[in-house]
Formats: structure tokens, sequence, C-alpha cells
């Protein structure tokens, strides 16, 4: 079966809605999970499963194991990467460690220390936090059928604009309008095709039409009609594109001007020597 392509709008967060959202948080974990995923673009599942083993302060880097695979013990190998660590995360990470003690998961659950958060946790709280900074917002709607005792039922899926999964969209988006290669964004990131980390490149609408107003105002350029005119590639480098075909256009009217007067001159001088 293929795949069908997602074409719809993919969103992530504006520096201002960061802000709402950190500042409506008041359990310190989820924070500190929130802000993991932002400064590291990783994916939840790689945020709930880091151990303190996978931190390595010295070097400034953390091992992201079992990377979109979970059957390391039955194939013997994992997706592994190694990322380079945030600046602002080493004294934060260092902080977070005195507080919790250690441990095995930088993010233990709550119910049993001896193991990690889990994914739907985190989206629950996502979800919370997402709401208690007003920004719910709903992308669209899709309904699905559900079997039920009373039959068969269409019930509607709320599909938000803003989802975890921003956090590394905002990422790879922010080290891309820095000017990081694409090569490097993928390999933070894990990704080994290029053409996946720049589909989650979300360009900001203003950057995006401060850039296309300033195309917009500069003079067209039609290769077509003046490439092969001398006196228009001479012109071009000294004058404005718009003023010179605004010229050449005026010459051609006053030539066809005089050919139309030449015309009517000849014609008269036929009927006087009639």
């Amino acid at each position: 079966m293929v795949r069908r392509k997602n074409n719809s709008i993919k969103y992530t967060f504006s520096k201002e809605q960061l802000i709402r959202l950190f500042e409506a948080i008041n359990v310190p974990k989820v924070a500190m999970m929130f802000f993991i995923a932002l400064t590291h673009g990783m994916r939840i599942s790689e945020v709930v499963k880091l151990k303190w083993s996978n931190i390595d302060f010295a070097k400034q880097e953390i091992d992201v194991m079992d990377s979109k695979w979970k059957h390391r013990a039955r194939d013997g190998k994992g997706k592994d990467r190694r990322v380079i660590m945030h600046l602002l995360a080493y004294d934060i990470l260092l902080k977070w460690k005195e507080i919790t003690g250690g441990g095995e998961w930088l993010f233990s659950s709550d119910n049993n220390p001896n193991k990690h958060m889990q994914k739907k946790t985190l989206n629950e709280q996502f979800a919370h936090f997402r709401r208690t900074a007003n920004l719910d917002h709903v992308s669209f709607e899709t309904s699905m059928p559900f079997n039920t005792r009373e039959g068969k039922v269409r019930l509607k899926r709320r599909n938000f604009k803003y989802t975890f999964h921003c956090f590394r969209a905002f990422y790879i988006t922010d080290l891309e309008n820095k000017g990081v290669p694409p090569s490097y964004i993928a390999q933070q990131v894990g990704h080994s095709d290029i053409t996946t980390t720049m589909g989650y490149v979300r360009y900001n609408d203003v950057k995006a039409r401060e850039v296309l107003t300033k195309a917009f105002n500069m003079p067209y350029n039609d290769h077509r009609t003046h490439e092969n005119s001398p006196r228009f590639l001479n012109n071009i480098h000294n004058k404005g594109l718009v003023e010179v075909v605004h010229k050449d256009t005026n010459a051609e009217l006053k030539v066809r001007e005089l050919e139309l007067q030449l015309a009517i001159l000849k014609e008269r001088q036929k009927l006087v020597s009639n």
C-alpha cells in the first residue's frame, strides 16, 4: 500500500508562544523535559528514556539510544546518535541531577522511581499546559468510524496546531535560520535524509513577507526579449530595468510613429502626382 503524503500545514511555536507555555508550567520535571526537547530537538520518546549514563558532562554530549527503534534486544542493534549539548543545558542538567539525587533515569515515573516517565503521561502534561497557556488551537477535525453496541458511529478527532513535536520543529528551524548546514542539523536530530530534516523547517510569516516583498519590489527581468540586445545589456548596468524597458518601449513607439508619417507622405505624393 502506498502511503499518502501528508500535505497539511505544519506549525511550530513563536518565541512569544514559548514564553507563554513555559510561564504556565508549575511542575519542574515537566519544564525540564520541555526544555531538553526544545534545546536538543529530541522526540518525546527520546526525552522520556534519557538516562544519566547517556549524559557526558566532560565532552558536553548526550547519547540518544534506540531512537525510533524498540527491538534492540531482538535485533542486537538500535538507531543511536550522539548530539552536542546545548550551552544552556550544562548547568541546568547539573542542577537537576543535584535536585533529583541522580539514579538511573533523568525523568523517573512518579509512581515508580525505577522506571522512566511514560510517553502518554508526558503528552497529557503537554496538553494540559498547552491549554493553560491558551495555545489549544485546533488545526482541523477528522471523523473516524467506531463500532459500539448501538452500531457504527463516527467520532470526531481534533488535530491541534501545537504538539510536543513542535519543539523539534522549532529547534530545526532555529538552526536553519542561523545558517547551520542541513547535514549537521540532520546529524543532530537523527535523520538519514536531509530532505526529511528540511521538511521540519517552518518559515516565519513575518520573515517570509519581508523577503517576498523585497523580491516583488525588484525590477522585472525578462530575458526572453532583451538578453540578446547589446544596447540593453550596456544600459542595464547603469539604470534600473524598468527605466530601460520603458525607454525602449518609447523608442519603438517613436519609430513606428515616424514610419506611419512617411507612409502618409508617400500617399499624399501619389495623390498630388495623379
